[in-house]
């Protein structure tokens, strides 16, 4: 279960987990900040795929979506939230159930940073983006992209080709250089979700373990 942390939900999250469901009842749980991009970021995206990949509208389309100004996150209670999620992580660890939190490091300090805009600066802070090498997403028309939410910038189709061969052609071959050589604050532009990508928790419970081991021995 993946509950998204909003100005609106950031208050309810031990409500949510600890009194409104059955918390024993879950395998594994993910308690995520809300995904954003800075008008900055959009800007910045949108001038990176037109100048390495000839992709002019991105701004317009997908990231358009996911602009938000960091003013608008000012209300938010972060020694409360930091408080319950904490809990809600604390029971989980009691209960055996896995415990993702995105960003991964709950304090208030970090998420002060993130709910800034001032990414750099936190503790889950990565230069460069490992999903161009790891993932792709297939979108409901087919495309295959590198990021599950900016979907502007496609390797191909698999309307069209196999799954391998879009994997292996030259334009995911271009991205992974891009990613190489431009600056983290370039790359913030080209892929925005990377601010969180690879700080991910996935602190394995023993029971996951457990899963995990027996599959590995079936």
């Amino acid at each position: 279960m993946t509950y998204i942390v909003t100005p609106r939900s950031h208050l309810h999250i031990e409500e949510f987990f600890l009194r409104s469901i059955d918390l024993r009842s879950l395998d594994h749980i993910s308690i995520e900040a809300q995904l954003f991009a800075t008008r900055d970021q959009c800007r910045r995206y949108g001038e990176v795929l037109s100048r390495e990949f000839g992709v002019s509208d991105a701004p317009d389309a997908h990231a358009r979506g996911m602009v938000w100004n960091e003013s608008e996150f000012r209300s938010l209670d972060i020694p409360e939230m930091v408080r319950q999620v904490r809990s809600v992580v604390s029971a989980c660890r009691a209960n055996d159930i896995l415990v993702i939190t995105y960003p991964k490091t709950t304090s208030e300090e970090n998420l002060k940073h993130y709910f800034s805009g001032n990414y750099s600066e936190m503790a889950d802070y990565k230069p460069h983006c490992r999903m161009p090498w790891i993932h792709a997403e297939i979108t409901a028309k087919g495309d295959v992209a590198p990021c599950h939410s900016f979907y502007d910038l496609v390797f191909g189709n698999v309307n069209h080709q196999g799954i391998l061969d879009v994997w292996n052609n030259e334009r995911i071959q271009e991205v992974q250089e891009v990613h190489e050589e431009e600056p983290a604050s370039d790359m913030y532009g080209l892929l925005p979700i990377l601010r969180l990508q690879g700080g991910v928790s996935r602190d394995m419970s023993r029971r996951a373990r457990r899963q995990h081991d027996r599959k590995a021995d079936a």
